[in-house]
């Protein structure tokens, strides 16, 4: 395999594992938000991963 394709394999497989921990997240963010159990420095801590993990992987996606 040229290094370029598992260079490429790589950053897919981070990029979907990326996405996947986001909607995690976005699930997460959503079912605590309406039971009200978190307080809102644990949501903002969710909030805050969420839009690091969004950030990288519109880097990975630029990169690609």
């Amino acid at each position: 395999m040229p290094v370029h394709q598992g260079i490429a394999s790589s950053h897919s497989a981070r990029l979907e594992a990326l996405k996947n921990k986001h909607k995690l997240l976005s699930y997460k963010i959503e079912t605590e938000q309406s039971h009200y159990i978190l307080n809102d420095e644990e949501i903002k801590a969710l909030k805050l991963e969420k839009l690091r993990l969004k950030e990288e992987i519109e880097n990975i996606r630029q990169t690609s």
